[in-house]
């Protein structure tokens, strides 16, 4: 500008107004980008919870199978992308600890970011560094939703590897990126599959946008169809579906079949970003070219320069925080973690997580983790099945039942719908008694969800039950191949060693005792004919008496309940639980009939309690509606309330 000696910052300074001077940009960028990742770990870690995602039971179905072995790992070498696939099923155990899947999902994040990174700087824009983080950020997305996409996920990060050694080693003449692409093809393609296509995209972009290298382009674009073809269908002999789409997020062989439908696509979003990133920086060196470039547009030069001399608003706004390197690396962070918390609060599925956690608890019987975890989910059936196990075993199935929702449908999760989709019921059913139909649910899971370690568990638990003592060997043997439940399976194949009966495993001789031959037959999915089966049986089978009488509460068959509850004296129960007083109360109110506990009729508490609630609900005019706020505020966990509303859990 005439008149002035001050300089006019060029269009390339005003692209890069996140940076300032080089020091500050890579110590502030190093700053952001640590605690970046180290609060994106510890979310996974303490309050995403990752191991909820290794047990997934009976929801996430493409979780992998992983056992020790060269057989296992010699199946992986057969096919392209078999090699990755084995990698991210052996990662995938490790979300077995919270800490170590977080590790592995914020190293993933840093690693395509670093990519990201490369590509960036190959293609002359630093300025744009920012958007290395937004594929840690739609991890963030993914694992809030608690679905698993790591081997697709893992396959894109092997194919940015490989861009990243292209853009490296293709610094001398065409010949030799030619030479270097053919490797890097004939390996990725092995190694990732499908993610070889990604790499042939980005790479012709490169040569086709950035370095104008027309012909090449064009040729790793032919490639792109080829080498599938050949490598897959002539090579290794795979369909031609899985030679082109083996690891890709539409893969037959990783959807999965119960949760796909709403993570779809943002599994697509990660290859969609790469390629859009990829695009745009091409188009942008093609339209805005610096001049020294073979395409450089007639008069482009003039333009810029005086587009330099007067800046719009927003270079004007660049330019001045360009010459604020604190205030302009407080303003990134600010936009950074506002992006990657609103992301997160969209995204995060609260009650997936509580369903995860109680299924979890439920495995590992946690009982009053899993009861505290229930008081915040408004109910569905797997949760009702699991909360009634926890409530048994805590001795407060007769107390607590209607403090939380219930569900006649889960009771026992006897639907046909829930046959391979909910591993909940199987620990009921065995518990139970009904072991021979747990034991054939638990095979068809087998094709679903494959040879999971918690089926593994389940089969040779019913079969050692059975006394199936070879089949329970085959069980145990696979499970005694998984990095984690290996204790537990060698130690029932010593015990089988010194005493094939396990006549001395308390346990199981206690389970024996209770089975019910044939339990698979068509009656015994009749809630009430199977547990009056079991007492039948086993007349001290106290879990199957308590859930019928449960069953009985919960149906409104009072008079069936009645006339059963002479049987508390054949279990020693101390007192009548609180619940099975109400129920009588309700019963003798509605029938005028009175059943004699004892020789008395149940405690005056529970007397008390019922003319409490007739008053209440008479003093509304006996309108249901008016009176809800009140009944439910002091009698909400009480079978009084239950049969006025016919719904439970209104009361914490």
């Amino acid at each position: 500008m005439a008149g002035s000696s001050r300089k006019v910052p060029s269009s390339s300074a005003i692209m890069r107004w996140f940076a300032g001077s080089d020091a500050d940009r890579d110590r502030g960028g190093v700053i952001r980008a640590l605690v970046f990742f180290v609060l994106l770990y510890l979310y996974l870690w303490l309050y995403v919870d990752l191991r909820l995602i290794y047990h997934g039971g009976g929801v996430i179905t493409n979780f992998p199978v992983f056992f020790r072995g060269r057989a296992f790992f010699e199946q992986f070498t057969l096919y392209p992308g078999g090699l990755v696939e084995y990698a991210g099923a052996f990662l995938a155990q490790l979300f077995y600890y919270s800490w170590a899947g977080a590790l592995i999902v914020t190293l993933l994040a840093w690693s395509i970011g670093l990519c990201i990174d490369c590509f960036l700087k190959a293609a002359d824009a630093p300025g744009l560094r920012g958007l290395r983080f937004v594929p840690a950020i739609l991890l963030l997305v993914i694992y809030s939703r608690y679905t698993y996409r790591l081997a697709s996920i893992l396959a894109l990060l092997t194919a940015l590897l490989c861009v990243c050694l292209y853009l490296r080693a293709t610094a001398g003449r065409k010949l030799s990126c030619m030479v270097v692409f053919g490797v890097l093809s004939a390996a990725l393609y092995y190694v990732a599959g499908g993610g070889y296509l990604l790499f042939a995209a980005v790479c012709a972009i490169y040569e086709i946008l950035l370095m104008r290298r027309w012909a090449m382009g064009i040729l790793y674009l032919l490639s792109g169809a080829a080498v599938p073809y050949i490598g897959g269908v002539l090579i290794f002999r795979v369909s031609v579906i899985d030679a082109y789409s083996e690891l890709l997020p539409f893969s037959w062989k990783i959807a999965d079949r119960v949760t796909h439908e709403k993570m779809f696509d943002l599994v697509y979003a990660f290859y969609a970003f790469v390629l859009l990133i990829a695009l745009g920086l091409g188009l942008r060196r093609t339209l805005f070219t610096n001049g020294t470039g073979p395409g450089e547009r007639r008069g482009s030069r003039a333009e810029r320069r005086t587009k330099a001399k007067h800046p719009g608003l927003i270079g004007r706004i660049r330019l001045s925080c360009a010459s604020k390197g604190v205030f302009r690396g407080v303003v990134e962070s600010l936009v950074l973690f506002a992006v990657a918390g609103g992301a997160v609060f969209a995204s995060y599925d609260g009650k997936q997580r509580i369903e995860f956690e109680v299924s979890y608890y439920s495995s590992a019987q946690m009982w009053e983790r899993l009861l505290r975890s229930a008081r915040r989910h408004p109910g569905n059936h797997r949760v009702t099945n699991a909360v009634n196990r926890a409530l048994y075993h805590t001795g407060r199935f007769g107390y607590d039942m209607f403090s939380y929702p219930q569900l006649a449908e889960g009771f026992l999760l006897t639907a046909e719908k829930f046959t391979v989709t909910h591993w909940d019921r199987f620990d009921v059913r065995i518990e139970l008694g009904l072991v021979c139909m747990a034991e054939n649910d638990l095979a068809e899971c087998i094709g679903m969800f494959g040879w999971r370690p918690a089926i593994l568990k389940g089969l040779a638990l019913a079969n050692l039950v059975k006394g199936n003592i070879g089949s329970a060997r085959i069980y145990l043997g696979a499970l005694g191949k998984t990095l984690f439940d290996a204790g537990w399976a060698n130690q029932y194949l010593d015990r089988l060693e010194s005493d094939p009966n396990l006549s001395t495993d308390k346990e199981i001789q206690r389970l024996r005792a209770r089975v019910v031959e044939k339990d698979h037959s068509p009656v015994f999915s009749d809630n009430e004919q199977a547990l009056l089966a079991l007492l039948e049986k086993d007349k001290t089978n106290r879990m199957a008496f308590e859930y019928l009488m449960s069953w009985y509460m919960l149906t409104r068959q009072l008079d069936k309940f009645a006339d059963n509850i002479k049987r508390l004296n054949d279990f020693g129960y101390s007192e009548v639980p609180r619940l099975y007083e109400e129920a009588l109360f309700v019963y003798a109110y509605e029938t005028g009939k009175s059943v004699a506990l004892n020789g008395s009729w149940g405690r005056p508490k529970s007397g008390q309690r019922i003319e409490d609630f007739g008053r209440i609900f008479n003093s509304y005019g006996r309108n249901k509606e008016a009176a809800f706020a009140e009944l439910a505020k002091n009698y909400g966990d009480s079978y009084f309330f239950y049969s006025v509303y016919g719904f439970s859990g209104v009361k914490n």
